[in-house]
């Protein structure tokens, strides 16, 4: 949730959460409008690095804030009907190659919860 809470507000996102997949990353280049931290090293670095990024790569700032505005769109589920993208062209995306991953190999029906073991977890 506060991943899209960092989108509305137009802030670059910090991510932490070293467990989870980012949505979209099959299309999305998310070193153009984030920063990912390892979890593990939140005390060994992270604000001094913020600090500098922002006192001494304000272009880099500036960047990262344009690939936010850039990508929002991807994020914004009040606007379905965007030309240019929406979240719900890029679930159809991603369902559309895992469909073919999985069409590609032979398919065997499981129960769900065996079908659903090991899925990745995504932001939403």
């Amino acid at each position: 949730m506060r991943l899209f809470e960092a989108f509305y507000a137009g802030c670059i996102p910090v991510l932490l959460s070293d467990g989870y997949t980012v949505p979209f990353e099959d299309f999305l280049d998310w070193t153009q409008f984030s920063i990912k931290w390892p979890m593990s090293q939140v005390r060994e670095g992270l604000y001094e690095y913020l600090h500098k990024l922002l006192h001494e790569h304000w272009q880099r700032v500036q960047a990262l804030h344009k690939g936010v505005r850039d990508v929002a769109c991807w994020f914004d589920f009040h606007m379905p009907h965007s030309g240019k993208c929406s979240p719900y062209i890029g679930m159809m995306r991603q369902l559309r190659r895992r469909l073919d991953s999985v069409t590609a190999r032979s398919f065997v029906p499981q129960p769900l919860h065996k079908a659903m073991d090991g899925m990745t977890r995504y932001w939403f």
